[in-house]
């Protein structure tokens, strides 16, 4: 069975993927943009402001739906979805694994333990990892509440742990997005959001007349 991965493959080494939880899971949060539109082209070739917006597409009974997330109306699905955009253009392993607990922990505030755990051992020196939950989790993961990248096991464990995160993540946002699909699905009406910057190179005579037209502010 053929799974779309998006761009999340690309998170971890071929050999870790291979055998990940994320190898088998049906994403359906794809494409996130790592920040947001605050514009969009209609199939007419007018440029109009929005609110900003999170961009990404979910996947709902096989079809995937095009969705504009307002920063003003849904902040913590907006933020998720652009954290999710950000974390696949981060490069370093312990970027990517804080980088996704972040969107991990404002879609979860009650974290499960052993995400938790990595992410404390990740952010702290090792003497100050006291909490017995946090060092039982890592003494259950690791043997230790060291994690040392430089080793084959502790990698192996580490990769399995962020693709676990990973699926997680992209199981409680679609959950979330769905229950308000509709709302921020496209229109039919717009060809394309674009940021600013790209507006201001392919759009830029529309993009001036856009803030000419535009009330002065008193």
């Amino acid at each position: 069975m053929s799974h779309e991965s998006n761009g999340y493959v690309r998170l971890m080494p071929k050999r870790d993927w291979a055998r990940a939880p994320a190898r088998q899971h049906q994403f359906r949060v794809l494409e996130p943009w790592w920040q947001p539109y605050e514009l969009i082209v209609t199939r007419s070739r007018q440029l109009r402001k929005i609110e900003p917006s999170a961009y990404c597409e979910l996947l709902c009974e096989g079809e995937r739906r095009h969705l504009l997330i307002p920063l003003a109306l849904e902040p913590i699905l907006a933020d998720a979805v652009i954290g999710l955009g950000k974390l696949l253009l981060t490069g370093g392993r312990e970027e990517r694994f804080m980088t996704l607990f972040k969107v991990y922990e404002a879609l979860q505030p009650n974290p499960e333990m052993k995400f938790a755990a990595v992410r404390h051992a990740l952010a702290h020196a090792t003497v100050v990892l006291d909490r017995p939950k946090t060092v039982s989790a890592l003494l259950d993961l690791f043997g230790t509440t060291r994690i040392d990248l430089s080793t084959y096991t502790h990698q192996r464990i580490f990769w399995q742990v962020l693709g676990s995160l990973l699926t997680t993540v992209d199981t409680l946002l679609a959950s979330r997005i769905e229950m308000s699909a509709l709302q921020f699905t496209m229109s039919d009406e717009i060809a394309q959001p674009l940021t600013v910057s790209v507006a201001s190179y392919y759009f830029r005579t529309e993009l001036s007349e856009l803030r000419s037209n535009q009330p002065r502010a008193m």
